[in-house]
């Protein structure tokens, strides 16, 4: 009896270390997915037969000191901002200016991958932050305009935890994760300038509300540690979905959605900067102007004010997106695909939330030990051109990334902008 008992042990230790031997890999990257949304659970090539020559993946998987990256303007090259003496072009700034700037950090996660059947992850401490700047044309110039929208969108917001996962509902693949998050600093761009000519007048107006909003108060006079000041209620929690399914043995068709809102984070501490910036030359007497007098303050209007603090509720939603994408394989091998992607993206950081995402991809994958990826495309407010690079050793995998982007697409072609990623993988 003993002996059968040790038998059974012996084959039973046995099938479960060939079947981790030939579990595929969940390719864990907190930047890229086959979309290249800002998702941090996509599993790639999710259909067709596994390679018997293919290296094998790792089962558990332990990430670090993973970054991404960028800086990008739609004025001139990044290297001119370095150099003794900017020059400005004076026609350049006519078409006003833009400039965007973002960061993510994963510095630590963990996957467990069970047979490529379903899978279950967490990542610690992950920080995201976006900003842009919008300056408009008329606005630098001082040119005829109405209500001509400029200003500073940015956020940083930090993940307490986040828990993706997978799993198989027959042929279909369903991807999730989950996150507890809380907004560390939010404004949204609220600048509005209008300059109306006439031949008996010029009227000029420059209004602005800015709120820089936090989960703890600004106001030095609040008594108190930060964690006295701090809103509970500013702990917020959304979610991420996604679905593949392998049409044919050469196609598969899917679709992602970033942060869906859940629980809003709500926070309520602001300071603010709320005035005004008005000329009517109709109204002001240059005699008397020349003389040293003052100047009515119908004809001329300076901003008085200082900064406010105040509290007041307001939702802090992520930015959302939705894209479908195809990862078309021609030759019904995994060593060359192409991914065409499309969606949309609302980010409330930007003058006009909405935008339209589009873009293409060409992928070769040598035996899943080298990878390459090569992308174009309107993502995320950005032309992009990118190269990224994977290296899977099984017990080690190594990605690098670099992007040429910028607001245009010639710009995107002379460096004006540029993004850089990197990440480091361990496991078995």
């Amino acid at each position: 009896m003993k002996k059968i008992i040790i038998l059974f042990t012996v084959i039973f230790i046995a099938h479960f270390l060939w079947a981790n031997d030939n579990v595929s890999q969940m390719q864990f990257n907190p930047w890229k997915t086959a979309d290249s949304a800002s998702t941090a659970w996509i599993i790639k090539d999710l259909s067709g037969e596994e390679q018997p020559d293919q290296m094998k993946n790792r089962m558990i998987e332990v990430g670090i000191a993973n970054f991404n990256v960028g800086v990008a303007n739609d004025y001139q090259g990044l290297s001119k901002f370095f150099q003794d003496t900017l020059v400005i072009d004076l026609n350049e700034l006519e078409k006003g200016f833009r400039l965007s700037v973002g960061l993510d950090v994963a510095p630590l996660f963990f996957n467990f991958n069970w047979q490529d059947s379903w899978g279950v992850g967490i990542d610690l401490a992950r920080v995201t932050a976006y900003g842009n700047i919008l300056a408009g044309g008329s606005l630098l110039t001082f040119s005829e305009a109405d209500k001509e929208g400029s200003g500073i969108g940015a956020a940083v917001f930090a993940d307490i935890v986040g828990i993706p996962g997978y799993f198989h509902i027959q042929k279909f693949k369903v991807k999730i994760r989950g996150a507890w998050y809380v907004p560390i600093y939010y404004s949204e761009p609220d600048i509005y300038y209008s300059n109306r000519q006439t031949s008996k007048k010029t009227t000029l107006d420059l209004n602005y509300k800015m709120r820089i909003y936090a989960p703890s108060s600004f106001d030095p006079d609040d008594s108190g540690s930060i964690w006295d000041t701090y809103t509970p209620r500013a702990l917020g929690f959304d979610f991420s979905t996604g679905v593949e399914y392998p049409l044919f043995s050469w196609l598969d068709l899917g679709a992602d959605i970033t942060n869906i809102p859940f629980v809003p984070s709500k926070l309520r501490h602001y300071i603010e900067m709320n005035d005004r910036l008005s000329v009517d030359s109709s109204k002001i007497n240059f005699g008397d102007l020349i003389d040293g007098k003052d100047v009515s303050e119908d004809g001329f209007r300076v901003p008085e004010d200082g900064l406010v603090y105040g509290r007041e509720d307001k939702l802090i939603l992520r930015p959302f997106k939705m894209t479908v994408f195809a990862d078309y394989r021609p030759f019904n091998t995994k060593i060359l695909s192409v991914i065409p992607i499309l969606g949309f993206s609302v980010n409330p950081l930007y003058i006009r939330p909405g935008a339209f995402e589009g873009g293409i991809k060409a992928r070769t994958n040598l035996r899943n030990i080298f990878t390459a990826t090569l992308g174009f495309g309107y993502l995320d407010r950005l032309w992009k051109n990118s190269l990224d690079l994977t290296l899977n050793l099984r017990a080690f995998g190594l990605d690098l990334g670099i992007c040429c982007q910028s607001q245009t697409f010639t710009g995107s072609w002379t460096g004006k902008g540029l993004g850089l990623n990197a990440g480091v993988k361990f496991g078995w």
